[in-house]
């Protein structure tokens, strides 16, 4: 369910040329706590983002739109790195499947169809902000000792059996490689995958359900207090070059059929999970190695100087 402790702390930018749908998204989202800006297009859009007076944690996008559509605008922020760890979630009442994997393909984080209900906007709302705190995460250490060990490092190797050991992991190696913002996010992603998917056994079709009954962390929770996965670990395995680094994630899971999971499916593209090893390939990494049955990957990003 909806964390509404720290709504406050977030802003939404909506926009729409229909002043009808932007005071039912913006009621949706202002009734749980969120703070909400509205745009009439995506040129008022980008003023709006040129006066640097807010700082939004998620972007609600119409993608048919006068002056300036959605697809014109997503290109433009793609192009700005100030904007480019903001998650946009396109909504629209284009609903064929090309249109969808095109968005996506582009950097949509999620697409919602005309209609959509009020729970519906607010699960993937707490999802895309989810991803914005792990590809917004700026670490408190001084810049000069990061850089340090950006140096420093060559080889490591770590292990771990919780989502929360895994966040926490993520969190610390993306803090090694700060000009690099979105390995936390690809990291998270796939660390994730390997606890949940790999060591606890929970396959797609049973993720769905749980998320729909917001039972997800309870069965989480539960699956790793079995006595049957208290010796079970993910083992990552990272190694540091001048012009790369490359993070080996094994678990100890009956692997899965990672040849779908690669790219966005059009029978996938409506649930609310299921693109995290796809984003993590588009947008985190440079390169994605599945091997074997599926519960060993490699991922590589190369650096640019």
């Amino acid at each position: 369910m909806i964390n509404e402790k720290n709504q406050q702390q977030h802003t939404i930018l909506i926009i729409d040329d229909d002043a009808f749908n932007r005071d039912v998204i913006e009621d949706n989202l202002t009734s749980v706590g969120y703070e909400t800006v509205h745009a009439e297009d995506g040129e008022h859009a980008w003023e709006i983002l040129l006066s640097q007076q807010y700082s939004f944690s998620t972007i609600l996008l119409d993608r048919q739109m006068p002056r300036l559509d959605g697809m014109g605008f997503l290109e433009r922020i793609k192009k700005d790195s100030q904007y480019t760890h903001v998650p946009v979630i396109f909504q629209t009442s284009v609903d064929d499947a090309q249109s969808i994997i095109e968005a996506i393909q582009a950097g949509v984080y999620y697409y919602l169809t005309k209609p959509f209900n009020k729970e519906v906007l607010l699960d993937i709302i707490e999802s895309s902000i989810e991803a914005y705190k792990m590809m917004s995460h700026h670490s408190a250490d001084d810049s000069q000792e990061q850089a340090q060990v950006f140096n420093m490092l060559e080889f490591a190797e770590f292990k771990f059996q919780t989502i929360q050991e895994g966040r926490v992991l993520a969190s610390k190696l993306a803090d090694v490689y700060p000009d690099y913002k979105d390995l936390n996010l690809g990291l998270t992603e796939l660390f994730i995958n390997a606890v949940e998917h790999g060591n606890l056994g929970i396959g797609y079709q049973d993720k769905s359900e749980l998320i729909r009954t917001h039972r997800w962390h309870e069965e989480i929770d539960k699956r790793e207090k079995l006595p049957e996965n208290r010796n079970k670990f993910v083992k990552v395995v990272v190694q540091h070059s001048k012009e790369n680094v490359s993070f080996q994630i094994i678990d100890d899971g009956m692997g899965f059929d990672w040849q779908n999971y690669l790219e966005i499916s059009p029978d996938r593209v409506f649930d609310l999970h299921g693109r995290g090893i796809a984003m993590s390939s588009k947008i985190s990494f440079d390169s994605i190695e599945y091997k074997g049955k599926g519960n060993e990957v490699v991922v590589t990003k190369h650096f640019v100087y």
